[in-house]
């Protein structure tokens, strides 16, 4: 963590160099400027003497400088200190098949979006702050919902990016809720690691592979805790193989597999301590429409960020466990991306669950026979890009 530390100390620094540039004429100008510093600073002290912390978060001071003169300046700004996980919504981390431990959702939900990236060379970059996604960190449906990139709050902490030839890495720690020092609650962080070995070659025809594997953790600590509020951790996890096969520039089709495992280290009434699930797939695209078909096989399994219909947990009959879940999984999706800086995209999903079983207690075996769930929407992204201030063209020297 101290390293985290210091790459934020660094970022500023060079920040702030770039923006300084000396007025050789010595006339008034103003500018606005802003200090920014990103920290996520652990403390693993003894609780002998005193009890450890954490702290993820950033302050920022933006203001704005009047040179007045070659040695007068003035400057006006505000000064603000945020602490990661002193609100999220909605509470999706680690027990959303459990209705009663979640909160109710609010109308409207504001939260500051502050990023520092630096670039520590050209493969690896570090992230402080509002994380990057990149689409659901690349990481497969049992293990992320997609609908969680536009209905959730954005992740914030730490994050690191590798983008090498054969080797692309994203590691992240989301930070869900805060606690101070001798707070009595819990704090709960979300880790994740997605991986990809690509043998592939950018932009040639003809037949690639990769290896991806991704791990996705939650835990619920803290220091000073009661009995009944023991430490816990939950993980998910994946590894398998994609190919693709490339007809052209325009069309492919792809095939793939993965094993996927959840595992976990407390007592929680009714889950059990390991579950797993096998996910093959495929799929084809021509332009801007993509249709992918997957078989799930799935028994003990919780999705902690996943989509609900992957777990065998209920998510709206509580104390309602599934036996062995087998479906299939059919998503479409087609791209309007003509214009220069907006996207209409539509997307369609189903579920078509084979006949099942189940579990509650005090009631009869719950037999199901084959049933089928879908949705669909319609999504709208403008991004467009301003250059406010332009780079300044050097000029030459007058002979």
């Amino acid at each position: 963590m101290k390293h985290s530390f210091i790459f934020a100390i660094a970022a500023l620094l060079v920040t702030s160099a770039m923006a300084q540039k000396p007025d050789s004429l010595g006339r008034s100008r103003f500018e606005l400027r802003t200090e920014m510093m990103h920290f996520f600073k652990d403390n693993e002290f003894s609780a002998e003497k005193m009890s450890g912390y954490t702290l993820p978060g950033f302050y920022l001071r933006p203001r704005l400088v009047w040179q007045v003169e070659k040695r007068v300046r003035v400057e006006a700004g505000v000064h603000w200190l945020h602490y990661w996980g002193a609100t999220q919504y909605p509470n999706r981390i680690a027990f959303s098949a459990f209705p009663e431990m979640g909160e109710e959702p609010r109308p409207s939900h504001v939260l500051p979006w502050i990023q520092a990236r630096v670039d520590v060379l050209p493969q690896l970059s570090l992230v402080f702050g509002s994380l990057e996604n990149n689409g659901g960190h690349r990481l497969p449906l049992p293990l992320y919902d997609p609908e969680l990139i536009y209905a959730s709050d954005p992740e914030n902490g730490i994050q690191m990016l590798l983008n090498t030839r054969y080797f692309d890495a994203d590691v992240w720690v989301d930070w869900k809720d805060f606690i101070f020092r001798r707070s009595e609650t819990q704090e709960r962080f979300v880790f994740g690691f997605s991986g990809l070995v690509d043998f592939s070659r950018p932009e040639t025809l003809g037949f690639s592979a990769r290896l991806p594997l991704h791990v996705v953790a939650q835990h619920i600590g803290g220091e000073m805790l009661a009995e009944e509020k023991l430490p816990i951790s939950m993980f998910n996890f994946s590894g398998g193989v994609d190919v693709d096969y490339r007809f052209s520039k325009k069309l492919g089709v792809q095939a793939g597999y993965q094993f996927v495992g959840f595992a976990h280290n407390g007592n929680v009434p009714r889950l059990c301590k390991y579950g797993w699930g096998v996910y093959p797939h495929v799929g084809a695209w021509f332009k801007r429409f993509s249709l992918d078909v997957a078989y799930w096989v799935g028994e003990d399994y919780l999705p902690l960020l996943g989509s609900p219909h992957f777990s065998n947990y209920s998510a709206n009959t509580p104390e309602l466990t599934f036996d062995l879940l087998d479906m299939l999984c059919i998503r479409t999706k087609w791209e309007y991306a003509r214009l220069r800086h907006t996207t209409l995209s539509f997307e369609a999903m189903s579920y078509i669950y084979f006949p099942y079983t189940g579990d509650r207690p005090c009631y009869p075996k719950v037999e199901r026979g084959a049933a089928a769930s879908f949705s669909f929407g319609l999504f709208l992204n403008v991004n467009p890009k301003i250059n406010l201030v332009p780079f300044a063209k050097k000029k030459g020297r007058r002979k």
